[in-house]
């Protein structure tokens, strides 16, 4: 995905299922330095979960992953470029 460092906001939206009604999800987005630019710990368990991605002022162009664990479990990994 590419996006112009323009944007003023990026949404990263995900549901989950039932079975995960037990765990804690955390989201993290980080930069191609991996320095974490964004934490969301312990999002409540709301069907649909939704984390915000909101910098501050804009993005610095370059490559960024968002990660999403289950408990301490990194499980679903995505990338993105800003231009």
């Amino acid at each position: 995905m590419v996006f112009a460092h323009t944007i003023t906001e990026l949404f990263l939206v995900f549901t989950l299922t039932d079975d995960l009604c037990c765990h804690t999800l955390n989201v993290a987005v980080l930069d191609s330095k991996n320095n974490v630019i964004c934490e969301n710990l312990g999002i409540p368990k709301q069907f649909p979960a939704i984390a915000y991605l909101i910098p501050d002022g804009q993005f610095t162009p370059g490559e960024y992953r968002a990660i999403i664990y289950i408990d301490i479990v990194p499980k679903w990994e995505t990338c993105f470029v800003i231009l």
